[in-house]
């Protein structure tokens, strides 16, 4: 997922910034974790998939997994969350703050949810392209730009 900064100054301080899913309603929720680790290479969202972040080219290992590679080694963001039909909140100021003051390096974020009880869990998260665009994600970024 790659949100564009480029309206905000390179010298901006994050005071927070939060992305916002939204999880349709589904079966009976499982908790899971909900990391994101900051991407360390470009990619297309058009040509992306498991193997390559573009046509003709492969990640590091399959689903960008190559840390120092594909990806940071550790989550820029994480929250655990078990409900369906709703919004889930990410923190994600520190991956803000180091995209707005890097705008060459700025290739967003690999997602990944994990089960804590040790069961499969699957969540539908909805998209960019959803028809109700009140629902696509959303990121809220809250900066400033004086020097204190």
């Amino acid at each position: 997922m790659r949100f564009d900064l480029d309206d905000v100054p390179t010298t901006a301080r994050v005071r927070e910034a939060q992305m916002f899913f939204f999880v349709p309603a589904g079966p009976e929720g499982e908790p899971v974790q909900l990391r994101g680790w900051r991407l360390l290479r470009p990619w297309n969202e058009t040509e992306a998939t498991w193997l390559g972040p573009v046509s003709g080219a492969k990640w590091g290992l399959p689903g960008a997994d190559h840390i120092s590679h594909d990806r940071a080694g550790e989550p820029n963001a994480d929250t655990v969350f078990t409900q369906s039909d709703g919004w889930i909140a990410l923190d994600v100021t520190e991956l803000v703050q180091f995209e707005i003051a890097n705008p060459d390096e700025n290739y967003g974020m690999l997602l990944a949810i994990t089960s804590l009880n040790g069961t499969d869990a699957a969540y539908t998260f909805l998209s960019s392209q959803n028809g109700q665009v009140n629902l696509r994600p959303l990121l809220r970024v809250v900066y400033s730009t004086d020097r204190d």
